[in-house]
């Protein structure tokens, strides 16, 4: 697909022809992280812009290969980001992640919830360029890109991967600030000794919120930048196993990317395939009269609540 934007086009048309117009993906939630999985995919590609000529009598093909976090975000968003002002705070920021590589070519869908990875399972995950979406009911975050945190061009250390887990909303109520607090990546748990330690590296985390189109009251942007450790949530699925508790390091301060909106203005990327884009965002995310939605919504909440209570 990443040869030319048709192919962007085409599978993306595709896509909604054949399931999204058609019903199949019927639930707001999961189409927003369908939409959210393409965003991230349509950005690595992007930001992979190398071919090479595996055959001389066929035309060349993109390369397979990490890229460094500040230029997939770069991609995905624009220069600077789409932060206005704050610009010590954004240098800091792409200063760090730029000793970050990812390296994922598809997404892989978990079947159970997790609050906790080992080193083999990102290693396996980093080899075979493996993102993932989370299983349903998962507190805290939808999925996760697996990075590394090292020089590509020195001996591999495997305790140098990480996790960059992101979370995706498809309300139109923007995400409350505590939502952005309390996201954080699992633990990565070792056996040291006999014994489980988990330690967390101080990864970035990303908030997507899709259907909001309010402007952060900080910035009056649609892309909002924290630097703090994550704040423990209990929320309606339970409290998340994946917060460092006692005895264990302190959760890490990291940088949370909260991120509003669906149209070009957010996402440059989708330039060339505007169209199709919009055509998904509208059906996934505006897929009732606004009156409605606060009832779907309120319907959600309580789903939530009676699905954890029987659980």
């Amino acid at each position: 697909m990443n040869r030319s934007s048709e192919g962007y086009e085409t599978a993306i048309t595709t896509l909604l022809d054949l399931l999204v117009l058609r019903g199949l993906v019927l639930d707001r939630g999961i189409q927003g992280e369908l939409c959210s999985r393409l965003l991230l995919t349509l950005a690595r590609d992007k930001a992979v812009s190398s071919f090479v000529q595996v055959d001389p009598e066929e035309p060349k093909v993109p390369k397979v290969q990490p890229v460094s976090l500040d230029r997939f975000l770069q991609t995905f968003l624009e220069e600077n980001l789409g932060i206005s002002g704050e610009e010590k705070l954004r240098t800091e920021f792409l200063g760090t992640v730029s000793g970050i590589w990812i390296n994922f070519t598809h997404f892989v869908q978990l079947t159970e919830p997790l609050d906790e990875v080992t080193p083999s399972f990102l290693c396996e995950a980093w080899s075979t360029g493996a993102a993932f979406q989370c299983a349903f009911l998962q507190p805290v975050i939808d999925g996760f890109l697996v990075g590394y945190a090292g020089n590509l061009k020195t001996k591999f250390d495997i305790r140098k991967l990480i996790i960059v887990a992101w979370q995706s909303k498809a309300r139109r109520k923007a995400a409350s600030g505590a939502l952005g607090h309390a996201l954080t990546s699992p633990p990565i748990a070792e056996e040291c000794n006999g014994k489980t330690i988990r330690r967390k590296p101080d990864a970035p985390v990303i908030l997507i919120d899709l259907a909001a189109s309010a402007a952060f009251a900080d910035n009056g942007g649609r892309v909002n930048l924290t630097h703090a450790a994550a704040k423990r949530s209990t929320g309606k699925k339970g409290e998340w196993q994946g917060y460092l508790g006692d005895g264990e390091q302190e959760e890490p301060i990291r940088y949370c990317l909260n991120i509003r909106g669906n149209e070009l203005t957010t996402y440059p990327i989708i330039s060339k395939v505007n169209a199709q884009f919009g055509q998904l965002f509208r059906r996934s995310l505006a897929c009732a009269e606004p009156g409605f939605l606060r009832f779907l919504e309120a319907m959600d909440d309580a789903m939530e609540s009676t699905i954890f209570l029987r659980i």
